[in-house]
């Protein structure tokens, strides 16, 4: 990103499986890399969390408290699935992605403004989605431990069915927000959960698929780290060019949702 890491002041790590209850994996990382000027916290909003991490992010640097933030989705969700349930075993993977924000304009080429983020939670149906044991609520047992209450527990046609729902409303909400149509976006950055969630989507928006990436089939579900990673293969290829407007949108755990406008501008 053309930035030097002493000039990095915050730390902004979304994660559903970090290293360890206490500390935040984003202390580690700063530790890691040496960013003694930075803040740094973790962020839990499930698939959404990226989203989540990059808001928070932004208005850091509006606000004037930092210059400079490091933005991360690291996910190793294959530790936390049972081999044996169908719902979660072969759906979920590991994998992480990063991005540098900055009110600085000497960036590199990967620079693109933020035209928008809208973020929702709505905690009524936590259960569709969640990993019951080892917090305080439920404390690590023998009992626990043979229950396979410390693995994904996930309803996956209830999840289905409402972020099909949600993500119409999303989409055709955030572009009206930014003063576009759905037309107007480039590219569709969905968060990577589900194959048919995404056709369902697009095809009932009238969306083509050529704007929909999809790296689900290489990579699995790696929940919050799905959007930075499929960003990050899209500048790889070229495939975001000046002046586009692309769509950022998840849905998850909690439940939680999101979505965020981008222009490229270099």
């Amino acid at each position: 990103a053309g930035v030097a890491v002493e000039d990095v002041g915050l730390i902004v790590l979304s994660t559903t499986s970090p290293d360890m209850f206490m500390p935040s994996t984003a202390c580690l990382v700063q530790r890691n890399i040496g960013a003694k000027k930075a803040a740094a916290f973790d962020v839990n909003a499930s698939c959404s969390g990226f989203l989540y991490s990059l808001n928070i992010a932004e208005m850091f640097i509006r606000s004037g408290q930092t210059d400079t933030a490091l933005v991360i989705a690291a996910e190793v969700k294959s530790r936390f699935v049972d081999p044996q349930d169908k719902e979660t075993a072969i759906l979920f993977g590991d994998g992480a992605g990063a991005i540098v924000l900055s009110n600085e304009h000497a960036l590199s080429q990967l620079s693109a403004q933020i035209l928008g983020t809208w973020l929702y939670a709505d905690g009524t149906n936590w259960k569709w989605i969640n990993l019951p044991a080892g917090g305080s609520r439920m404390p690590v047992t023998a009992d626990t431990i043979a229950s396979g209450l410390h693995t994904m527990q996930m309803d996956g046609s209830k999840v289905y069915r409402k972020a099909i729902k949600t993500f119409e409303g999303l989409l055709t909400d955030t572009v009206k927000r930014c003063g576009l149509t759905l037309d107007d976006i480039d590219t569709f950055i969905f968060h990577q959960a589900n194959l048919r969630i995404i056709k369902q989507v697009i095809s009932r928006l009238g969306i083509p698929e050529e704007k929909v990436p999809v790296t689900i089939t290489r990579t699995g579900n790696t929940s919050s780290a799905s959007i930075p990673i499929t960003l990050d293969q899209l500048v790889r290829e070229g495939k975001i060019k000046k002046g586009d407007n692309v769509l950022l949108a998840a849905f998850g755990g909690g439940l939680t949702w999101g979505a965020a406008i981008l222009r490229q501008n270099f």
